[in-house]
């Protein structure tokens, strides 16, 4: 049998499409190659590299910022140091925000006599550094926690222990009526509630702090107590 030189080389259309084939190989191979270049070039690496760097710097800085401020706390007062890095995890009914602004909204009248812009804070202990900041606003009073009162002080500090201040947050004037009073100078009595100021009182009594103590009793916490 004798093959012919067509048959040998083949169809027109195979050629063509063994030739299709060899050129899409080749265009695949030349993307691929692209985009591994893509991909490894240090020029399209430098916005994640970018990134992270940026990241670490701000992760640095909160680091360098917190070692700042609790080398200020050592020496404002060294055995307050514990109590002020302790804080950042403590969360007490003392402490609890929601639970004061609520007790703060339900009894509106009680900071009646607070000029705008007067605060004072609640805390656990003097010593803390966490507490609730009160301050009277034109829309009401806010409470608001603070890690910082050792650095940023108020006027006045109130201390009242836990159970005391979950009591505190039990009084609701529109429901106790005179109990809201005599519950809370209740508490001022047995020196449950101590106060602390850190203003003249020519200031407290400018912001009505003066006032404020006046209507429940609160005695400053060197003070005697009242003799019966």
């Amino acid at each position: 049998m004798q093959l012919s030189q067509h048959d040998f080389e083949g169809s027109g259309t195979g050629r063509e499409t063994v030739a299709a084939t060899e050129i899409d190989n080749e265009a695949a191979a030349k993307r691929a190659s692209g985009a591994r270049i893509f991909m490894a070039s240090p020029e399209n690496m430098q916005p994640a590299t970018v990134a992270v760097n940026d990241r670490g710097r701000i992760g640095g800085a909160a680091l360098a910022l917190l070692a700042v401020v609790t080398a200020l706390a050592a020496a404002r007062d060294p055995t307050g140091l514990s109590r002020f890095v302790l804080g950042f995890a403590y969360r007490g009914v003392a402490v609890d925000e929601r639970s004061w602004q609520e007790w703060a909204d339900a009894n509106a009248p009680f900071f009646g006599s607070l000029a705008l812009g007067a605060r004072f804070a609640i805390v656990e202990d003097v010593s803390d550094s966490t507490g609730i900041i009160f301050t009277r606003e034109a829309s009401g009073v806010k409470a608001r926690k603070t890690h910082f009162l050792r650095f940023r002080p108020v006027p006045m500090v109130l201390a009242a222990p836990p159970p005391i201040a979950a009591e505190i947050q039990t009084l609701r004037m529109a429901r106790d009526g005179n109990r809201f009073w005599d519950g809370l100078k209740n508490l001022a009595r047995r020196r449950a509630i101590h106060c602390y100021r850190f203003a003249s009182r020519d200031e407290m009594e400018r912001l009505g702090l003066e006032a404020f103590l006046r209507n429940i009793d609160v005695y400053d916490a060197d003070a005697p107590g009242p003799h019966h």
